[in-house]
């Protein structure tokens, strides 16, 4: 009997186990290789989101929602953990 009619997306049920088996084998390879070519066209977006805390501390004291002393206080703390 000819398997590959079918292959990959068949039913399974009739199919020997290597058959199964290799259907769900492909299918993650299929993924796989999509996932791969996503992240190799979307690069790295872990550091897309971070930003420098002295630029947010900055903009923080031009908004006014905080003072000198409290700014100067974050700073000293910020470069205390950066070392």
């Amino acid at each position: 009997m000819n398997h590959f009619h079918t292959w990959p997306f068949g039913s399974g049920v009739s199919d020997s186990l290597l058959f199964i088996i290799l259907k769900f084998l492909f299918i993650g390879i299929v993924l796989g290789v999509i996932i791969w070519i996503l992240k190799l066209f979307l690069g790295n977006t872990d550091n897309l989101n971070k930003e420098d805390p002295l630029e947010v501390l900055k903009l923080r004291l031009a908004k006014g929602e905080i003072s000198l002393e409290e700014f100067d206080k974050l700073k000293e703390r910020i470069f205390k953990e950066e070392k």
